[in-house]
Formats: C-alpha cells, sequence, structure tokens
C-alpha cells in the first residue's frame, strides 16, 4: 500500500482535556472527509513516533497543544517549507523543533511541514476540551480542510497568531 502523499498528524492525549486538540482536529477531518491520498493519523507524543508518520509525504500537517503563554483557544500557525522548527513549548513536553531536526538530519524532513499548535487551557485526566479550545479546534480543522483542497504555496516561511474563530465545521 504507497504511503500517503500528505498527512495530518494530530498529537495528544484525548483522555486529558486541551492536551487532545490534536486528535480532535483529526477526528473531525475524518468526519467531514478528506480527499483521496491524504492520510489521518493520531500521535500521544514523541519526536520518532512522529517522524515515521509523515516519512514519505510530501506535505505534513501536525496540530499540537502548546503552552505559550497566549490566551487558551489562541491558534499559533507556522509553515516551515523544507527546512527548519522553531521552538514552541508542547503541553506535554515534545517540541516539534526536535521532531523536525532528527528528520532533517536523517534526510526524513517532509518537502512542506505546517504546524498548528492550540494554545490550551487545562489539561486534567479526564477533562472535555474547554470550549475556547473546542472553538480552536473547528476553526483549526476548517483551515486545515482549505490547506487541503487549495495548491501547495510558493510563499517562504511565514508565522501567523491568531484568536481561534468559529467555522462551519462537524463538532467534535
Amino acid at each position: 500500500m504507497p504511503r500517503a502523499q500528505t498527512v495530518v498528524i494530530g498529537v495528544g492525549n484525548p483522555l486529558r482535556g486541551d492536551d487532545g486538540a490534536g486528535p480532535a482536529v483529526v477526528r473531525a477531518l475524518r468526519a467531514a472527509g478528506v480527499p483521496e491520498g491524504v492520510g489521518l493519523f493520531e500521535a500521544e507524543a514523541g519526536a520518532v513516533d512522529i517522524m515515521e508518520l509523515w516519512e514519505g509525504a510530501h506535505l505534513a500537517i501536525v496540530v499540537d497543544a502548546v503552552r505559550s503563554g497566549a490566551a487558551p483557544g489562541s491558534i499559533h500557525r507556522l509553515e516551515l517549507p523544507g527546512g527548519t522548527a522553531t521552538s514552541r513549548r508542547s503541553s506535554h513536553g515534545l517540541e516539534l523543533d526536535e521532531a523536525a531536526g532528527i528528520a532533517q538530519a536523517l534526510g526524513r524532513l517532509p518537502a512542506r511541514l505546517v504546524t498548528f499548535g492550540v494554545e490550551v487551557k487545562a489539561c486534567e485526566l479526564g477533562a472535555p476540551l474547554s470550549i475556547p479550545v473546542a472553538r480552536a479546534v473547528r476553526s483549526v480543522a476548517g483551515e486545515i480542510a482549505g490547506l487541503l483542497l487549495r495548491p501547495p504555496s510558493r510563499k517562504g516561511l511565514a508565522t501567523v497568531v491568531h484568536q481561534a474563530l468559529p467555522r462551519q465545521v462537524p463538532r467534535v
């Protein structure tokens, strides 16, 4: 079976409240449907796991819960066209730049890497997603759905930080 040319990886633990933002985005995309050739994956954490999931993909989109001090539900988007990553603190200790750095050293970095960090409110065991993070999940799922339908960008490195706005995407 051939590997997907595009992968969406939701990183986090859905049993720990807002830490489940990444998997919630993947589940929303799965419910809405994605184009053929797109792989949807959930990963607890770990640079090696993420690298294995994006191996062979041209475009990798990674969604993770983060703690940067911004308001809960804020969305941090970073696109890295075949390059390097910058540090962003994941809610469970994984630094995406660690995975990207290792992948680059091993020649396993996708040609295009897009990351979405969703700012968390709380990550207690058994808690549901907080309201601002649930809104951000819908927004990120909508933005990714749009990315999957558009041709690849030719722009350089860009960082965008914005507040989450609800979009018309199935609720998770």
